[in-house]
Order: structure tokens, then C-alpha cells, then sequence
């Protein structure tokens, strides 16, 4: 029996999981910013995940951002927005 589209795509989803351990920063998924010709994706490293920001145009990478520095800015931020969320309900 043929597998269905539904299972063929959680297949593939599986093995692509399977396959960060084995071959990190395999795929990459862009996230454009605005209509840019720049977007931004995750990629891991030997300091632990990190956000780069790519110039499409130029083919250049402009900056890597590293997840913790980015959570450490942001953690007041954070933490004051849950707060507020968690009064609310």
C-alpha cells in the first residue's frame, strides 16, 4: 500500500529532525525582513543557537546574533510582559 500525503509529510519531517543531529544547519528556512533583500534565520554552532542576518543582494552575512545575548537584553522585557499577561487571565 502507497503511503498518503499526510504520512509522506510527517515522514519527511521526521528524517529532517533526525538529520540537525547528524548534519547541523542542513536546511536553512529564511524569514524576510519587510521587502527587504535581507532576511534572517537559526543555525546552531559550537556556542549554541544563533540568529544571522543575511544580505540577499549582496550574498554577504551582515551579523550573527546569539540566542542567550539576545534573551539576556531582553529578559526585563520578557519577564514584565508575562507578568502583565498572567494578570490578565
Amino acid at each position: 500500500m502507497q503511503a498518503t500525503w499526510s504520512e509522506r509529510y510527517e515522514r519527511f519531517f521526521e528524517l529532517l529532525e533526525q538529520s540537525e543531529n547528524l548534519i547541523p544547519n542542513a536546511a536553512v528556512l529564511p524569514r524576510w525582513i519587510g521587502k527587504s533583500a535581507r532576511f534572517w534565520y537559526e543555525r546552531s554552532g559550537e556556542s549554541g543557537r544563533a540568529y544571522r542576518v543575511v544580505d540577499a543582494q549582496e550574498g554577504e552575512t551582515v551579523c550573527d546574533i546569539p540566542v542567550a545575548t539576545r534573551l539576556s537584553r531582553h529578559s526585563r522585557t520578557i519577564s514584565q510582559s508575562l507578568s502583565t499577561a498572567r494578570k490578565r487571565y
